[in-house]
């Protein structure tokens, strides 16, 4: 047992001594969780809701444009303006630096009221990414060896590491199967550093998918086939006969001879041309 005032002051010293260690290993360990996965899932309209002693509290820079880039298939999004999806089909999103410097971390969250969202967000690469669990229990703050838990309805993906190195372009896939569902949150949150994040919160209207038009083709599926119906027809019109006769027409001016006047015709003109060379 310690006695008078020297006791008191080393109980004091000691008491201390184990605050500080204790306030620096919940730091630390805190600092710790973010390498490997965000801290939290919980998500509010100005940034992540983090966890008690965690450094990052505070030091949110505001949105991301001009910092960093989200799009969804190669489409910038933009804070004020709604952003259509189509249902049904993946989408793939991607988080990026618009300076060209990296980030260390990042949280993405997809959310709508009264709807379950917990499946929409997949992974690309394994090895930067992870998709957290939604669960009735959440939302919960993850610890160094435990990631975050998002709430039921609420679809989450972070990070995931260790990473060694700075993340310039982080993509992950969107797949929402209703449409009409009303607005869908979309939050970014970029944690550049442990004192430097940035955070934004895009609306997405989800729509059914166009209707595909239907394909035409250029070409005859069958090419058309012609055959007669019957054989063609025999004539029923006989050609002209030949002519059974000398034609009956004199020509003008010509001696018609018949019968046996014949003779004595002949006889005559024979008299004549001898009188004529006589």
């Amino acid at each position: 047992a310690r006695f008078g005032i020297n006791g008191r002051e080393q109980d004091m010293k000691v008491s201390s001594a184990v605050r500080f260690l204790a306030a620096a290993f919940s730091a630390s360990a805190c600092v710790d969780a973010w390498p490997n996965w965000a801290g939290t899932c919980d998500v509010g309209p100005d940034g992540p809701v983090f966890g008690i002693g965690v450094p990052h509290e505070g030091f949110g820079q505001g949105d991301l444009e001009g910092s960093y880039v989200t799009d969804i298939n190669l489409e910038p999004l933009v804070v004020s303006e709604p952003f259509l999806l189509s249902a049904g089909v993946e989408h793939t999103m991607r988080v990026l630096s618009a300076r060209g410097d990296g980030f260390k971390g990042l949280l993405v969250t997809l959310s709508a009221d009264g709807k379950d969202l917990s499946e929409s967000l997949g992974q690309v690469f394994r090895n930067v990414t992870r998709i957290l669990a939604s669960d009735a229990d959440g939302p919960t703050v993850g610890n160094p060896s435990t990631p975050p838990v998002c709430a039921a309805t609420v679809a989450g993906a972070t990070h995931s590491g260790p990473i060694e190195f700075d993340l310039h372009n982080v993509p992950f896939t969107i797949n929402i199967a209703s449409a009409n569902i009303g607005a869908v949150n979309l939050t970014v949150t970029v944690m550049e550093s442990t004192q430097t994040w940035y955070h934004s919160v895009y609306e997405l209207n989800v729509v059914d998918a166009p209707t595909a038009a239907p394909s035409v083709s250029m070409m005859p599926t069958n090419m058309p086939t012609v055959k007669p119906t019957s054989a063609p027809a025999t004539p029923t019109v006989a050609p002209t006969a030949a002519p059974s006769a000398s034609p009956t027409v004199t020509p003008s001016g010509a001696v018609a001879i018949t019968g046996g006047g014949a003779s004595t015709a002949l006889l005559a003109v024979a008299g004549a041309l001898g009188w004529i060379f006589s």
